[in-house]
């Protein structure tokens, strides 16, 4: 009896079948807004700005810069004290070993300090900077 209930059920699951699939119509891509996304031309062009766009950008630019050059140069100085702090540590004589090992710690401490500033403020000053040369660029170069 149990074999005559599993072929019936295997008979009765072999007959099933499912509907035929159905096939979506292919998507258009939405229009694009943006020339940089046409051609890629296109991306090596620069954008139309008006002169008001152009004065925001370069006053951002020139903030950054201004803020990476008030970064980096006192974190250069703190470098070269410390490396002179260190220096002047590593030379005191044996008899003065406790104020050699202060010296030496406190200008490691000062270059530690002076590298977290200068770091941050390279990247600022290089990336204003740039931003500057990108928009005289673009005011300089004539309207088609």
């Amino acid at each position: 009896m149990r074999r005559v209930v599993v072929v019936v059920l295997l008979a009765c699951s072999a007959v099933a079948h499912a509907d035929p699939p159905h096939v979506l119509p292919p998507l258009e891509p939405p229009p694009t807004i943006s020339p940089l996304k046409t051609t890629p031309e296109a991306s090596l062009s620069p954008l139309r700005l008006d002169s008001v766009d152009l004065d925001r950008i370069e006053h951002r630019a020139r903030t950054r810069r201004n803020i990476g050059i008030g970064l980096a140069i006192p974190g250069v100085t703190m470098i070269v004290l410390g490396a002179v702090l260190m220096g002047f540590g590593g030379g005191q004589p044996t008899t003065k070993l406790n104020n050699a090992a202060i010296e030496i710690a406190t200008g490691a401490v000062s270059s530690a300090v002076g590298l977290v500033f200068t770091i941050p403020g390279a990247l600022l000053w290089v990336g204003g900077q740039d931003s500057l040369d990108t928009a005289a660029w673009r005011r300089k170069r004539p309207v088609q």
